[in-house]
Parts: C-alpha cells; structure tokens; sequence
C-alpha cells in the first residue's frame, strides 16, 4: 500500500511539474517568439518590396551644462571646451603639442570653434572628439 502512494505521489508531481514547464514553453513562445517573428515578417516583407525598414529611434538624453557652470571650468587642471554646442573635457588632453591655443579657451563660450575650423576645416569634430571626452550640450 506504501508503495502505491509513493507512486500516486510521484506521478502528479510529474504530471504537475511537466504542466509548469509546457506553460513556461508556452509563455516564451506567445510573448517573446512569436511577436518577434511577427516584427522579423514585417521587415522581410518591407525588404521584399524595396522598402527600407523603420529602425526604431531610441531617445538619448543629453546632459545639459548651463553656461554659468561651463565658465568655471576654465584652468589648466579643469578646462571644458565647448565646440559646435557639445561640451568636451579637455582636463586629461592637454597634453597636446598645442596645449596653450586649448588653455586659452578652457571656459570659453567662443573662439575655439572659429580656430579649429580655420586650421583643420574637413576633420575638425574629429579632432575634437578624439581629445576632449564629450559631457553634454551647452544651454543659455
């Protein structure tokens, strides 16, 4: 009789614990698979067509930098520099071979651009890139 509930016992635990694991099955398959291959059919489709497909935009937040707090970064040991309305760090780039036309506009609200166009007109945001570390944007 023992021997008998014990296995009673062990097929609805069985019976119980496969159910779980068809629902789980199911779940993955209904809300994750499925709306996938739905997205993946609508692009295949568009691109059947000749369309381009729509790359969803995921919005960007951008660090704003008052103009009252970019102007007290204006030494050597703490130079912002602010080029096209991007604010870069400069503070650990001034080790460049022109690091006095950088001192002379840490904390500058204008200039820098003018004098880095003139010297470097095709490349000049990617030479800014490539030594200041981008912060945020400057506002009025």
């Amino acid at each position: 009789m023992k021997r008998n509930k014990g296995i009673k016992f062990a097929t609805i635990l069985a019976v119980v614990f496969f159910i779980f694991v068809g629902l789980g099955i199911y779940g993955i398959y209904y809300y994750i698979i499925k709306p996938a291959q739905k997205i993946t059919g609508e692009i295949i489709e568009q691109i059947k067509k000749g369309e381009i497909p729509e790359v969803p935009e995921f919005p960007t937040i951008e660090t704003e930098i008052s103009t009252q707090v970019f102007i007290t970064h204006n030494s050597s040991k703490d130079c912002w520099i602010v080029y096209e309305g991007k604010v870069y760090n400069f503070t650990n780039a001034l080790i460049h071979q022109n690091i006095e036309t950088f001192q002379s506009y840490c904390g500058k609200t204008e200039g820098f651009e003018e004098a880095v166009k003139l010297q470097y007109a095709s490349s000049s945001e990617n030479r800014v890139s490539n030594f200041g570390e981008y912060i945020g944007v400057l506002i009025e």
